[in-house]
Formats: structure tokens, sequence, C-alpha cells
């Protein structure tokens, strides 16, 4: 290096160390800047958004929903009453006629039976002259008894004299003669078969010119007025239960949506169900097939129904969803502090999707609908109200505030709905006001921490 170039070095070295001094303070004012407004939205996101809804408290008819499968509540198989040939078979006889009770369904020959009868009443002709002969015969020894003495008479065996052993004879055997003149009697009848009670045939086994026994099933009938249904219901449902009640029935896929009818609960069975130990009802289906009225849809043997059963009213309970329910038996909320508080609770009665309690509830609380992975007592939040139509999904038993018609236009509101939709505007105008539910309340707070870094920056 030349003694010139040392000197340019000499003076530009100290201007080149001020340079480099800058741009490094620069980067280190910077980095500091990200790094305070990456602490401050940090500080932001601690406080969690929730999702929760009202808790309310009133009077509520508990239901419970199940299945069941429709049984007859009557089915047999009819047969002949005497062996014979099939004369005869009705004409409306087939698999599927509805009929009335005592209306013919075949007859058998009469032939052998009307012999029979004949020779039965013959036999029984003879049994009367036997038996008139014999009440002469009984009469004359009589007369002859009266001719001898007293002495002579106390020596003859009067039971004898009067043909009593003879008499008692002809008598049983006149009156066997009219039990068998009674039986082919009966016996002729029964070449005719009726049906038993009201009901549908199922199947037909016989034709005409068809030998048949005793044993052979001619036709397959069940009662058409009445069918069963079978279901089960928890042991702790069974004391809620309204027997009064109408019992709900439908079946979407087949009658449609909307489409019911009605069953009314006619016992308890006494045997629990060997699997679950859950009750078992039987319900009542009055006139399954609609052969009386066409407003219900028919019901048909092993039809898979769905079931609604009714409780009894429970008076001032809260209604709760299930996935609230903690392992300790108690439920999160939030307080009029915004913070995670816990509700322990009495369980009155417990369904699959909801659950009705007894709680020290404050006014001011609402209850968590959703599960947080964290979560401790105290704990500050912000919270996120659902909206009406989340909440009338929640809870179906509660009445809707509002509904459209089919144009999509607002329908007429009845009071009641009217002061609900005012209660829940009024609602969350106050929410809104004090700052629980603001869509941009997290953007405003990153916006003034944006702001507070800059002004530190700039300091």
């Amino acid at each position: 290096m030349t003694l010139n170039n040392k000197k340019h070095f000499k003076t530009w070295l100290p201007w080149l160390l001020i340079i480099v001094a800058l741009v490094v303070g620069y980067q280190l004012l910077t980095s500091s800047k990200v790094k305070r407004k990456k602490l401050e939205r940090e500080s932001v996101q601690k406080v969690r958004i929730v999702k929760v809804l009202p808790l309310n408290q009133s009077t509520v008819d508990p239901l419970w929903f199940t299945t069941g499968i429709v049984m007859p509540s009557e089915m047999i198989n009819v047969s002949a009453q005497v062996s014979g040939v099939v004369e005869n078979i009705a004409t409306n006889a087939m698999p599927g006629a509805v009929l009335e009770k005592g209306h013919t369904l075949l007859s058998l020959e009469q032939t052998d039976l009307q012999i029979s009868l004949q020779s039965q009443q013959a036999q029984l002709t003879q049994a009367e002259s036997n038996y008139k002969l014999e009440l002469g015969e009984r009469q004359l020894a009589k007369e002859e008894i009266s001719y001898i003495n007293d002495e002579e008479k106390e020596t003859l065996e009067m039971s004898l004299v009067l043909r009593e052993p003879q008499f008692q004879s002809v008598k049983a055997r006149l009156e066997i003669a009219r039990l068998n003149v009674k039986k082919a009697q009966v016996a002729l009848e029964r070449t005719k078969v009726y049906m038993p009670f009201n009901g549908q045939i199922i199947d037909k086994g016989v034709g005409v010119g068809s030998k048949v026994s005793t044993n052979t099933q001619l036709f397959k009938i069940v009662n058409v007025e009445q069918f069963l249904l079978e279901v089960k219901i928890p042991r702790s449902f069974l004391s809620l239960l309204n027997f009064d009640d109408p019992v709900t029935l439908s079946q979407e896929n087949l009658w449609g949506k909307g489409v019911t009818r009605q069953a009314k609960i006619f016992s308890v069975l006494p045997e629990l169900d060997k699997r679950d130990r859950q009750a078992r009802l039987l319900l009542l289906i009055d006139d399954p097939q609609s052969l009386n009225t066409s407003d219900s849809p028919p019901v048909y043997i092993n039809d898979f129904l769905n079931v609604s059963l009714t409780a009894k009213p429970i008076e001032d309970v809260w209604t709760i969803r299930s996935s609230w329910l903690q392992q300790d038996g108690s439920i999160w909320v939030v307080d009029k502090n915004r913070t995670l508080q816990k509700r322990y609770v009495d369980i009155r009665f417990k369904g699959r999707d909801y659950i009705y309690v007894d709680g020290a509830f404050e006014s001011s609380d609402y209850a968590v609908a959703e599960k947080i992975p964290v979560a401790s007592v105290g704990m500050p939040v912000r919270i996120k109200l659902l909206d009406s139509p989340a909440i009338k999904k929640d809870f179906p038993h509660k009445k809707p505030n509002q509904h459209n018609d089919k144009k999509g236009n607002l329908a007429k509101l009845t009071k009641q709905q009217r002061e609900e939709r005012k209660q829940q505007r009024l609602l969350l105008q106050g929410i809104e006001q004090q700052g629980i539910v603001e869509q941009g309340g997290a953007e405003q707070e990153n916006a003034d921490a944006k702001a507070a870094s800059d002004s530190v920056g700039k300091h």
C-alpha cells in the first residue's frame, strides 16, 4: 500500500464505521419493534373467545325417542274340528281378504256324519221304547206287591221286586242315546269352518277335494282390529312416563315427513330386557290397517317404527345439553365478569341429548356450548353468543321466536313470539354495549396494540 492510499484509507475509515453502526442500529431498532408487536398480539390472543348459549329455567315435558317392531295381537292357524273332505270354499276366502267374525270359510262333506246322526237317532228311539217298557214292568211289580201282606213283605228285597236295577240300566241307556244324538248333531255342524274374529287371511293351505283332519292347517289368520308394538325405555324414565298421553308413531322414510299416527300404552311387561336391563312397554295400535279411517297411514306386521313417549311435566328445571356435563357433575359457564366458572347441578332426568337439572345458576350466566381444551376457574374469556337458529336447533322443545312463510317473507308473529323477539333483540343490544359480542372486537384490539407498539418505537 502506498503512502497516498494509507492517507485515503485513514480519511474514509471513520465514515465507514459510522455507516456500519447506523445500519446495525437500524436493524436492531426494527427487530425490537417486530418483537414488541408479536408480544402484543400474543397478549391479545391469550383472552380466548368461547361460544355460549343462554340458560333458561322452565317447566318441560321430556320426550324419550325409541323404536319398535310391530307384531300381531292375535295370529292363529285355523283347523277343522272334524275330519272329512273339503266340499266347498268361500270365493272370498283368499290370502289378503279381510273378513268379519262368523263368516263361512269352507264346508266339508256331510254324508258320513248325516248317516251317523240317523243311526244315533234310531238308537235313541229304541232306548226310549225300552225305557217305557221298563216303566210298565215296574208298575206291574208295584201292583203285585199290593196283594202281599206286611209279614211277607218283610222277607222280600223290595228293590229287586220293584225292578230298580233294571230301571236304572234302561234309564242310563236312554241318556247315553240322547248324548250320542247331540254329539252327532254337533259333529255335523262342525263341517262348516267360520272366521273366529275380525281378521285378515294371511295363508290358505287347502282346496276343494282336500282330505283334512283336525291337525290340518286350513287358513292362517291375523286379527286386524289391533296390533302390538313392544318398545324399551330406561327404568329412570318409567317413573316419569305419562301413561295417559297418546304415543306418537312415525316412519319418515315410508310415510313421509311430518306424517304420524297414535298408539296407547297397554301394559308394562314384568320382565326386563336381558341385555340392557331396560323396561319393556307394550303399545296398542287400534285399526292398524286404517280400514275404518283414511287419515292414518297403514301399519303392517314387522314394521319398524319410531316411537315418541311423553313424560309428566317437570317444573322449574334447567335444560342443558348432554355434552356440557363434566365428569364431576358440573358445567362450565361464563359469569357477569366474563370469567369461566363451574356450576354444579343435580340431575332430575338424563336423556340422550338433553339433561334436566337443578342448579344454582345466576341470571347473568351463559353456558359454554363447546369443549375447551384448557380451562380453569376464573380464566378471563370473551364470548360469542350463538344466534337464534342455533338456539332453536339445540333446543327443539322451545318455541321459535319467528318464522317465514313459503315466499320467504316474514310471516305474522303472535304476541308471545313478538315479545320473545323483542327480548332477544334487547339482549343482543345489551351484549354489544358491554363489548361482549363484537365481531370486530379482536381487530380493534389488534389495531390498538399496533398503535401502542408504533408509539413505543417512535419514543
